[in-house]
């Protein structure tokens, strides 16, 4: 039977199941972490000045499109731990390390290649259809009288773009005739003020744009701007194939973190740890 968990505050009070599993999930966190810290260590895997930077780059492209701002996430890494349960931004890459080390050393199976090539093969098709879907659906709105006038475009953006300036009307700002062909190619070259585009594919988006007024230039040596908006469409990412070495190293990251937790428990077994608070926890 196990035995009630009895805080130091109020001694006569039993814990319920749900303090239990938090203390117990506490402990097994604390105690897999301390070992797989041990373990990398005596492997001589060490952190590196670009490990670090390798690292906060990751994390900066992870965090790009929500509201946390990479050194506010790294707080929770302080570099002097003052808690057994707080990690430095140090030990969680050298954990990582670990990880990325037993990944290298994973077997994975034909079996399981083909099917992760079949799989990437099923998305990459599925891709292509919403692609085309878009594009027709892309050339449609281009071809409308609506798109033709300041109003209309700004009602179509409103309604079917999915670019942050859709509430706007679509409109983006003002830019030179060169920024607006560096980003969507020449088939904005001869476009003018009051001209919609044909739809425009680029490798990360479908979009229409219009040009709502040319901008004088503000002195003598200055390019002329254009005022301009867009109606922009989604684009699914279709990168090249994976080839089965691609398929592998994919896998084996896949792999990661079953293969620490294995590693935390076959440590625990290894070096018989028992827990104080909780001895008919075994590890």
């Amino acid at each position: 039977m196990r035995k009630a968990l009895r805080l130091p505050d109020e001694a006569t009070a039993p814990a319920s199941d749900d303090t239990v599993k938090e203390a117990r999930a506490l402990v097994d966190r604390f105690v897999q972490k301390a070992l797989l810290i041990a373990d990398a260590k005596r492997r001589g895997l060490v952190v590196t000045a670009e490990d670090r930077q390798a690292h906060i780059e990751q994390l900066r492209r992870a965090l790009e499109n929500t509201a946390t701002k990479v050194d506010d996430y790294l707080k929770q890494f302080p570099e002097t731990p003052t808690s057994p349960l707080q990690t430095s931004l140090n030990d969680t890459i050298l954990v990582l390390k670990l990880g990325e080390a037993l990944a290298a050393e994973a077997a994975v199976s034909d079996a399981e290649v083909d099917q992760a090539l079949q799989a990437a093969a099923s998305l990459r098709a599925a891709a292509d259809r919403r692609n085309a879907e878009t594009r027709r659906e892309g050339e449609r709105l281009a071809a409308l009288s609506e798109a033709r006038t300041d109003d209309g475009f700004a009602a179509l953006a409103r309604e079917h773009s999915v670019g942050r300036e859709a509430p706007e009307g679509g409109v983006l700002g003002i830019v030179t005739r060169a920024e607006m062909e560096l980003v969507n190619g020449p088939l904005v070259s001869g476009l003018g003020p009051g001209e919609t585009s044909a739809l425009i594919e680029t490798p990360t988006a479908f979009r229409i744009l219009r040009i709502l007024e040319r901008v004088a230039p503000a002195g003598e040596g200055d390019v002329e701007r254009f005022r301009i908006a867009q109606i922009l469409l989604d684009k699914a990412a279709l990168g090249p194939p994976p080839d089965r070495a691609q398929a592998i190293e994919a896998l084996r990251r896949q792999k990661m973190p079953d293969l620490l937790r294995e590693r935390a428990r076959t440590l625990a077994k290894d070096a018989k740890i028992a827990c104080p608070l909780f001895p008919e926890w075994a590890y």
